[in-house]
């Protein structure tokens, strides 16, 4: 008797867990990586989308990203084709060597795959580095600020001595033209000052 109320009890903490994991998994804004899909060589050069799957209305986020050092060599940011409006401060390295990402998307974002920015790499060495998510701070778009945690999918790359090498071509970050007229104001107003 005993061992059957245990085996029912497993069963249904099971199921529970389960259910609330893929509930959450459904409501959650969710952030992940789109890069290459197979094998690449060393000294390869490409980049990796920074994607946004909100399920809500997300209007300001704050990401740090790491990677392995000692595998990839971080070239540059690109937000070419991003969704994001206001970068402030700009994408930056932060002192531990991780990616900083912080901006505003001033409509806000509430459709699939809202590129924030893609981030250009060169492949230093075989292996299977891992890129994830070590800070995933979304903002809602309901007038409080409403801070919700992201679930975050990590990457996991192939670098092989035997694959073929990859180039591909990045642009160099720009700042938009809200960034633009924000640092025109703010120099008005220290020099008003």
């Amino acid at each position: 008797m005993y061992k059957k109320i245990l085996l029912i009890t497993l069963v249904f903490t099971f199921l529970v867990n389960t259910n609330f994991v893929f509930a959450q998994s459904l409501t959650s804004p969710r952030i992940y990586f789109k890069g290459p899909t197979s094998s690449i060589a060393p000294g390869s050069e490409f980049t990796l989308s920074v994607l946004l799957d909100p399920k809500v209305a997300i209007n300001a986020f704050d990401l740090e990203v790491a990677y392995p050092k000692e595998e990839l060599e971080f070239l540059n940011f690109d937000n070419s084709g991003s969704i994001v409006n206001i970068w402030q401060p700009k994408p930056t390295i932060l002192p531990n060597g991780n990616l900083g990402l912080a901006g505003g998307i001033i409509k806000s974002w509430s459709s699939k795959d809202g590129l924030i920015i893609k981030l250009a790499f060169r492949a230093l060495d075989s292996g299977e580095p891992k890129i994830l998510f070590v800070k995933n701070n979304l903002y809602v778009a309901d007038g409080k600020a409403t801070e919700v945690k992201a679930l975050t999918v990590p990457l996991t790359m192939s670098i092989k001595e035997d694959a073929r090498v990859v180039s591909v071509p990045s642009v160099p970050f720009e700042p938009t033209p809200e960034d633009v007229i924000i640092n025109q104001e703010l120099e008005s107003f220290k020099q008003e000052m």
